[in-house]
């Protein structure tokens, strides 16, 4: 997929295939992201950037809506280029005259809300966070 330029020089970057580094940077760096279930599978790529305090839009399926678990993640009502437009466009609309602002993350881990399975996953989230702020900050 190429990249899709929009209105003022903003960019929809398609990173294609990551390595887990490059992936975890990416969603570091990231504000919104656009992940779209095509089956009932298990999608953890809304969950793990919603893990990363991005603003996740995705779709129901059957009867699955992961907008349920936690207000990172919207799901649109109907797969369409309109409706995802729409969302974007709510999602972009904070973001209209400011070239930076801090990152909001989750309260607790999607992955163990109740904190009782991987009770690491905080400390983990954190250790990864640190050290990619170390590596962004070194390398400018």
């Amino acid at each position: 997929m190429r990249d899709v330029p929009l209105h003022h020089g903003a960019m929809i970057v398609s990173r294609g295939k990551l390595s887990l580094e490059q992936y975890a940077q990416t969603l570091a760096r990231a504000s919104i992201g656009v992940s779209l279930m095509l089956s009932p599978h298990p999608s953890y790529p809304p969950l793990e950037m919603a893990e990363f305090g991005v603003q996740v839009i995705t779709n129901r399926y059957a009867n699955k809506d992961l907008a349920t678990k936690t207000p990172f993640i919207r799901s649109v009502r109907s797969l369409t280029p309109e409706a995802i437009a729409a969302e974007l466009s709510v999602l972009t609309e904070q973001w209209r005259g400011v070239t930076e602002r801090d990152q909001l993350l989750p309260t607790g881990s999607l992955f163990s809300p109740d904190g009782s399975v991987f009770q690491f996953m905080e400390e983990l989230r954190e250790e990864i966070l640190q050290s990619i702020w170390e590596v962004g900050n070194t390398s400018a």
